[in-house]
């Protein structure tokens, strides 16, 4: 096998027009280098193609137009939280030293002036306020790979710093999932200006500021919500005051109208497309992989009134918490996954892994942490009022799921008690499914575990699946014999070095048989039913907690 090689990749924008060719009104000299730091007519500014500027390190085979110039890359690997929604982000920091090289890569013009300077410095300074979230990239494959066959790993620039006094210069990024934490819904510039005052009984609403948008909208002044639309003019024309739990009230000439985001029994998918397409992250994510999930696991509707700008990122932690679902960017796909917090389908078979065949020597690490231990939940949810939230005083409605067992002396012997203000739900089924299945999770803390694989066995990756046995592993399905038992392990973290791949997981908390509800007619009864219907369907158990003539373990329902 040849050997391996990365490459570093930055593209960068480059506008699109010729100084002093129209629409561009720039004129004399020096020319710009066509790019926004440098532009001399911002208005007329067109961004174009961008410019690939490719480094390699100083080794034989090194081709596709790089640039000797890279002396260090290292990157760490993204950590998925399901609880949570997001994880820790994958992020990369690479090392370039500055070189001396002619300006052809870079200036438009590069034939009516002469290039000062090393190369670095002067991409740096031509670019500083444009590089910002734009793509920087890490191939890495082996000498004479084609650049499309290489492993492409997507980062978005957060800072380059340098050249120090030694050449050095050092480039930060992280994955595209960073882009929620920039967005803020709603829009912070979607904002009338009241013309004239108003009671808290009027119907109309004289606005400047902006141009009327057709079609209904919730607006926020104050404290108070406001549903209503505009028809070509800018009077606002009410068909509800103190909408969603508000106060009417009145209001004076120079206060600001907020135009507010409103999910009204929307889809829980439609929902987090909503707020995808918020931070400009379409082309991040497979839709399709989105919307299977969703058929599959994320049937819930949900109702809320965003209305203040809050951070995209924010928004989705919520949403996600309270739907039960996670989202992460996986780096091999170049995609944001979406998944439920769910058994396997029927039909699915976790890969099994065990210590003899896969585990590498001394790799393997159980560790448990009871400061995530649950005994009980509270749900708060259909807030009475959507502009004053996160107390227990403005939810019309509680959900409560305790496990007493676990309170018991006997048991674990104490309360810990999670509050949750579930601003998106309004369904008592959705709020006591999400209580459930938290605390499902979170009843005996969190088991953690470590181990590495030898790469042949590496195809297992963040975010799946599998059943690992191991000496270090008793007690499962009810064995306390001391026999290794199986466990079930979801990966949160797989990090490979060429050499190793290295594990985090944690207990998956679904274990046991789960199904699907039966259609109303066409399913026998269980001993009747084939292998397949008795996995794809629950059963009734009797009074003993058993289905069938056989004594079959009962199923469970999420």
């Amino acid at each position: 096998m040849s050997e391996p090689i990365e490459y570093l990749e930055l593209t960068l924008p480059r506008c699109g027009l010729t100084h002093g060719t129209a629409p561009c009104t720039a004129s004399g000299t020096p020319k710009c280098y066509n790019t926004f730091t440098t532009c001399q007519d911002r208005e007329n500014f067109a961004e174009g193609e961008a410019v690939i500027h490719r480094f390699a390190m100083q080794q034989e085979g090194a081709a596709h137009g790089a640039m000797p110039a890279l002396r260090a890359v290292s990157d760490s690997s993204v950590k998925i939280d399901p609880d949570k929604g997001f994880g820790l982000s994958a992020s990369l920091t690479a090392v370039l030293t500055d070189f001396a090289l002619h300006d052809r890569a870079q200036d438009p013009y590069w034939r009516e002036r002469t290039a000062q300077g090393t190369w670095l410095a002067r991409l740096i300074a031509r670019n500083r306020e444009n590089y910002f979230r734009r793509s920087c990239d890490v191939l890495r494959g082996h000498v004479g790979d084609a650049i499309e066959d290489m492993q492409r790993e997507c980062y978005l620039l957060e800072s380059i710093d340098g050249p120090d006094s030694n050449g050095r210069v050092q480039i930060k990024a992280k994955d595209p999932i960073l882009k929620f934490d920039d967005a803020m819904l709603p829009d912070p510039e979607a904002v009338y200006t009241v013309a004239a005052d108003f009671d808290d009984q009027a119907t109309s609403i004289v606005t400047t500021g902006r141009d009327p948008v057709l079609g209904e909208l919730v607006l926020r002044i104050g404290s108070e919500l406001i549903r209503g639309e505009f028809k070509n003019t800018p009077v606002f024309l009410v068909t509800e005051r103190g909408a969603f739990g508000s106060e009417a009230d009145s209001h004076s000439a120079g206060d600001d109208l907020q135009v507010c985001y409103v999910a009204e029994d929307r889809p829980a998918i439609d929902v987090l497309r909503d707020l995808r397409a918020a931070a400009d992250m379409d082309a991040f994510a497979d839709d399709a992989q989105w919307a299977d999930e969703a058929d599959q696991w994320l049937t819930l509707s949900l109702t809320h009134v965003v209305s203040k700008p809050t951070k995209v990122k924010k928004l989705l932690e919520a949403v996600l918490e309270q739907i039960r679902a996670y989202m992460w960017w996986e780096q091999r796909q170049q995609r944001i996954v979406l998944k439920a917090i769910a058994p396997l389908a029927y039909n699915d078979v976790p890969p099994a892994y065990n210590h003899v065949q896969h585990v590498l020597a001394d790799s393997f690490d159980l560790m448990d942490d009871l400061t995530k231990q649950i005994t009980r939940v509270i749900v708060y949810f259909s807030p009475s009022d959507r502009t004053e939230l996160g107390e227990a005083k403005n939810y019309r409605s509680i959900s409560v799921t305790v496990d007493a067992e676990a309170e018991l002396p006997e048991s674990y012997g104490r309360e810990k008690t999670v509050e949750i203000f579930a601003d998106w739900l309004e369904s008592a089924g959705d709020a006591s499914s999400l209580g459930f299945r938290k605390l499902a999770r979170y009843r005996n803390g969190e088991r953690r575990f470590k181990w590495a694989f030898d790469p042949k066995d590496g195809a297992i990756w963040t975010g799946e699946i599998l059943d690992i046995t191991h000496p270090a592993v008793v007690g499962g399905q009810g064995d306390y014999s001391g026999a290794p038992t199986a466990a079930r392990v979801q990966v949160i973290r797989a990090v490979s070095d060429g050499e190793r791949i290295q594990y985090e997981g944690v207990t998956s908390e679904f274990t046991g048989r789960y199904a699907y509800f039966a259609p109303d007619s066409g399913v026998p009864d269980y001993d009747a039913a084939s292998d397949e219907e008795q996995l794809r369907y629950g059963f009734y158990s009797d009074d003993n907690g058993v289905v069938g003539a056989a004594d079959d373990a009962p199923y469970r329902y999420v």
